[in-house]
């Protein structure tokens, strides 16, 4: 497996994945080093909602190119395969804040439910 990507897609791939790493990183270190306190909802801070969503589009894009290199262009970086991989990184986010709460799960589906 080669290291770099040879195609232009998988270059894309690659520097949208590390846009999306990089955009994570950075609004995690801002939380945990109280720069920025977090949003209660998505309009309370609208540079964090847009921050957010540009976390999302660098994800989605990383994942929609790095599959399109894989299969349209044949790319066989691994490079690529990771980019593709970690542009899923936003998605637990999102799980997270889904009406299925975690102690919703944790109680189970008919504890409370008197």
């Amino acid at each position: 497996m080669r290291v770099w990507p040879e195609s232009r897609v998988g270059r894309w791939a690659i520097t949208l994945a590390g846009f999306n790493v990089a955009g994570v990183v950075l609004i995690v270190l801002a939380f945990a080093l109280n720069v920025v306190e977090p949003a209660t909802s998505y309009t309370d801070s609208w540079p964090q909602l847009v921050w957010g969503l540009g976390i999302w589009a660098c994800g989605i894009g990383a994942v929609v190119t790095g599959v399109v290199a894989m299969v349209r262009h044949h790319e066989r970086s691994w490079m690529v395969a990771l980019a593709t991989v970690l542009g899923l990184l936003p998605l637990p986010c999102c799980c997270r804040r889904s009406h299925w709460a975690s102690s919703d799960l944790a109680r189970g589906p008919h504890e409370g439910a008197e």
